[in-house]
């Protein structure tokens, strides 16, 4: 992201070569420069992240790339003056987009002595959740049709082209373990989820396992709420959250009295004014209301109150009524902001 900073957008080439004199490791100076197909990797990984998208045509022989809405708030995130902020937002993306392989680091490392143990811990622990995943397939998809219509999109999933054939579900190789496990270890203690070295979890880190293995057991970070419904899962086969469109890490149910939501309303506001000169909105300029939900999130987290974003933005766009503008979304209930004045009034 830090790219985008000084351009709206950019080759694949030219983001290889910014994180090739980018790239710096305090613990290990000696560490050689990444490889170019490694480099190359981390793009396509900050692509399925959606904090960068491809903007060029699908013909063109080089791939153009540019932040998404979602990554245009991270920017602005960093600006923020709130370290924790910025971590605690990231920590969601990240979720989002790798909940599997970080929660079972987060389960795994405390439990383990050695990084052999480790991979040999996240083998078993995959295998085990695409065991459990493929029975509920089993009893949410009754119908064969449907049914082969989700599993054909599942890599881990093989069966033969016969009608009664069983599916086989793919182990994990220790390569494979070997290469999730080790960055997702420094990512723990970079998001601020585990201590080192100890390898203790930190509140936050505590209270996202609790969130996502309440039962001691890891399933899933769900689909939007709903969904299940939409597809006519039967009933007693829709599995319980949490949910990536709601979730929390802690329960919230202290009610903020007006000095805090009026305190909320005015930091969110600040929040909002920097990350829009942040986001470098050149060819469209509106920024996405993904960074001060994202904030009235983390005050609700750290605050220990119930903040309700759709309200916060309500009163704040009718009290910041000359400083910012609210634009509707095309589709779902995201929406944008346009900045109009730096004075607040």
């Amino acid at each position: 992201m830090d790219f985008f900073s000084d351009a709206p957008s950019g080759y694949q080439s030219e983001l290889v070569d910014f994180l090739k004199v980018s790239h710096h490791d305090e613990k290990v100076e000696t560490r050689r420069t990444p490889s170019e197909e490694y480099l190359n990797d981390v793009i396509d990984f900050a692509t399925a992240m959606q904090i960068v998208e491809i903007v060029s045509d699908r013909n063109a022989r080089i791939r153009k790339l540019a932040p998404t809405q979602l990554g245009r708030s991270v920017m602005g995130a960093t600006q923020s003056g709130d370290p924790g902020f910025y971590k605690f937002f990231v920590t969601n993306i990240v979720l989002m987009a790798d909940a599997d392989a970080l929660i079972s680091v987060l389960i795994l490392d405390q439990k383990c002595e050695s990084a052999s143990d480790l991979h040999a811990a996240y083998q078993d622990f995959h295998f085990s959740i695409r065991c459990r995943r493929l029975e509920w397939l089993y009893e949410a998809f009754p119908e064969q049709q449907l049914l082969k219509r989700i599993t054909d999109q599942l890599p881990w999933l093989k069966r033969e082209k016969s009608i009664n054939a069983q599916y086989e579900i793919a182990p994990i190789t220790l390569n494979t373990a070997r290469h999730h496990t080790t960055p997702r270890k420094d990512w723990l203690v970079w998001l601020g989820l585990v201590d080192e070295p100890e390898k203790s979890l930190t509140e936050l880190g505590g209270d996202i396992l609790q969130t996502l293995a309440a039962d001691g057991e890891y399933f899933w970070l769900g689909p939007p709420s709903g969904l299940q419904e939409a597809l006519r899962i039967p009933e007693n086969a829709r599995r319980a959250g949490p949910y990536e469109d709601n979730i929390t890490f802690r329960a919230n149910s202290r009610v903020p009295n007006e000095s805090e939501v009026q305190d909320l309303i005015e930091k969110t506001a600040q929040i909002m004014m920097q990350g829009y000169e942040a986001g470098k909105l050149v060819y469209a300029p509106q920024a996405s209301l993904h960074l001060p939900i994202a904030y009235i999130q983390y005050r609700s987290y750290m605050d220990g109150a119930n903040y309700a974003w759709q309200d916060i933005l309500e009163h704040l766009f009718r009290q910041k009524r000359p400083m910012l503008e609210r634009l509707s979304a095309r589709k779902g209930p995201i929406g944008f902001y346009k900045a109009k004045s730096r004075e607040a009034t």
